[in-house]
């Protein structure tokens, strides 16, 4: 099994970083351009989530993001320290409100969308076509950031 992960502060600044760790996926699996928003938009929104409504942007408390090859697709979990929230009711009333897009989204391009931890940790499977890592590439994710962790399992 092939696993990554990211741990960044609670600050939407934290995005950029976020965009690298995603940049690292796309270029170690081989995985075509065209499906980068496939990935970066329910990985982006549950991000944002995790900073804004779990975190409440506190900058001492974390988000961890992590993905792993699971079943020819690729698992995505974003955890926070919050609270967590109640995700039997969030975004099922008529019509979206401005604050359930993120969930709406996340709903629409993921598969097996699971919230765990009361809410405090999303789970979902991106089924895109994809290669397994390349020999040697898991050095890069390394380097790509010094808070970015990424180990390879097997």
């Amino acid at each position: 099994m092939y696993f990554s992960k990211v741990i960044l502060k609670s600050s939407l600044s934290q995005i950029t970083e976020l965009e690298k760790f995603i940049d690292s996926i796309m270029l170690n699996y081989n995985i075509e351009e065209q499906y980068r928003g496939v990935i970066s938009v329910p990985l982006v929104e549950s991000v944002k989530n995790a900073i804004i409504h779990g975190n409440k942007c506190d900058i001492a408390k974390k988000v961890t993001v992590s993905m792993q090859v699971q079943n020819s697709k690729l698992k995505f979990s974003v955890e926070d320290e919050g609270e967590g929230f109640d995700y039997g009711t969030a975004g099922k009333e008529s019509g979206i409100k401005e604050n359930k897009r993120g969930l709406y989204k996340i709903e629409t391009l993921a598969e097996d969308v699971d919230f765990e931890k009361n809410g405090a940790c999303i789970s979902y499977k991106i089924n895109v076509p994809f290669r397994m890592m390349v020999p040697g590439r898991e050095n890069l994710l390394r380097n790509v950031n010094a808070d970015i962790l990424a180990e390879q399992y097997i």
